[in-house]
């Protein structure tokens, strides 16, 4: 009985160390698995990161071409202001001459204007004179 009892712990041994083999055979199987899936999706994580890499690199040199774009137009923008800022200094100081000029013209109007009056005044004199001057002769 007790060979009897052996056999069957044996055979209860032996099925149960099957199974065992069995599932250690399921567990590397599915730790197989597990990594390749894993690994892939490492692999899967490195590529994405490194595309996200690339794409932040070239967000960053794009906005500092536009950052640099900028300070440009920026210099361009002050630079147009002081060229402006001289031409309306030059546009008053012109207008301070027409200005003046037409104060000049009106003034020499009036003197054309009075030496005119002076000369035919001049001239009604003259003209009375040699008429006086004949009659006297």
């Amino acid at each position: 009985m007790v060979g009897q009892h052996q056999k069957e712990l044996n055979v209860l041994q032996n099925q149960f160390q099957h199974l065992l083999d069995l599932k250690d055979k399921e567990l590397e199987d599915f730790s197989y698995r597990l990594k390749t899936v894993t690994s892939a999706q490492q692999k899967d994580l490195e590529k994405l990161h490194q595309a996200h890499r690339l794409k932040v690199s070239a967000l960053e040199d794009e906005g500092q071409k536009r950052e640099e774009e900028l300070k440009s137009k920026a210099m361009e923008l002050r630079w147009m202001e002081t060229d402006v800022e001289g031409y309306e200094t030059k546009l008053k100081e012109q207008d301070n001459k027409v200005h003046a000029l037409e104060s000049d013209n009106d003034q020499l109007q009036l003197q054309v204007e009075r030496l005119r009056q002076e000369n035919e005044h001049i001239l009604s004199l003259l003209d009375r004179l040699q008429l006086e001057m004949r009659q006297q002769v």
